[in-house]
């Protein structure tokens, strides 16, 4: 019996070895120094005048989409949605938070402050929990990107994400509706339980196993084309921002 008074066999016992033991994956052989020295010094450099040259050429794409919406010009929903990834944006979220901007912390701040708020979105409330999602590594402390045990998931889940139908239909349920509900209602984030319970085990000891680096090379760069150029490489380069977040992203690719 274990000390949280729950009975355990021996076979489950020997279940949970057996599945301890297939999460367990060796540490990188290198470390997060090792990574940076391989790259060169320049990519870490801050430059103000070509960071506002990008911010400079978001604001002129948004308020172009801005003036053809109010002349009446009727535009597709794509476009009216990527005006605020102009204006601020992904990328532009991460070098206010990461202070990759500039060097002058309080220039980021100021910036950031006002660009979100243009957006409605509280900059530094989005900072703290922003980093808190680079600090867990999508790991069960984060704040959103956490990952769902395949027992939880419906089992209506591989009908949709196992089609191309079934994923646009979810792409356009997501951009249309869950942003909304996730604001109003948590939905997907992380969950607050009405009564803690303090367990002093971990039945799948999953957590003995998280390591930072080794969690951040398992992050994934995804290659949207286009999109890739409009969302300042966001997406295609996301390994490096995690294990580098200070870089400023057109460093990233030279």
């Amino acid at each position: 019996m274990g000390a949280s008074g729950q009975t355990i066999t021996v076979e489950e016992g020997k279940r949970q070895q057996r599945s301890h033991a297939a999460l367990t994956v060796d540490k990188p052989p290198f470390t997060l120094g090792d990574i940076k020295k391989a790259i060169a010094s320049h990519c870490f450099h801050r430059c103000v005048i070509k960071s506002f040259s990008y911010l400079i050429h978001d604001l002129a794409i948004a308020t172009s989409l801005l003036y053809f919406a109010l002349v009446g010009i009727t535009a597709l929903p794509s476009i009216s949605a990527s005006s605020p990834d102009r204006s601020t944006g992904p990328r532009r979220a991460h070098e206010y938070d990461h202070h990759v901007f500039s060097d002058y912390l309080l220039l980021d701040n100021i910036e950031g402050l006002v660009l979100h708020s243009a957006l409605l979105t509280p900059f530094f409330s989005w900072k703290y929990s922003h980093r808190r999602h680079h600090a867990n590594m999508y790991w069960r402390k984060d704040e959103v990107y956490v990952a769902k045990k395949k027992s939880a998931l419906p089992w209506y889940t591989p009908y949709v994400f196992g089609n191309p139908v079934g994923r646009l239909v979810y792409i356009v349920l997501q951009l249309t509706l869950a942003w909304p509900l996730y604001l109003v209602f948590n939905l997907s984030g992380q969950p607050y339980p009405r009564i803690i319970i303090t367990c002093h085990y971990d039945q799948e000891r999953i957590q003995s196993e998280w390591e930072w680096l080794r969690d951040s090379l398992a992050t994934v760069d995804r290659d949207y084309g286009v999109l890739n150029h409009v969302l300042h490489n966001v997406t295609d380069t996301d390994v490096l921002h995690h294990l580098f977040p200070s870089m400023p992203h057109y460093h990233e690719f030279f």
